[in-house]
């Protein structure tokens, strides 16, 4: 899992292992660490690599959807 800075699409992780079960722990854990900040728990389907494939927990949105997607590296 990987929480996301909706704000500039910044990302660290949270978990390198996770399971749906985790999800709501993991959520809870991102937000807490971007405190003023809306963060969203993001997590990368068996195989994937890439993080414009990873898929919102909140309702398997791609990454690359978001408005801000890598907008921290501008």
């Amino acid at each position: 899992t990987m929480c996301v800075r909706t704000c500039d699409g910044f990302f660290f992780p949270i978990s390198s292992r996770a399971s749906k079960g985790d999800f709501k722990q993991h959520a809870m854990a991102c937000q807490a660490l971007c405190p003023g900040a809306e963060a969203q728990l993001f997590y990368r389907p068996a195989g994937a690599s890439n993080l414009d494939q990873a898929r919102s927990v909140d309702g398997n949105k791609p990454y690359a959807d978001l408005p801000n997607a890598f907008a921290y590296q501008r």
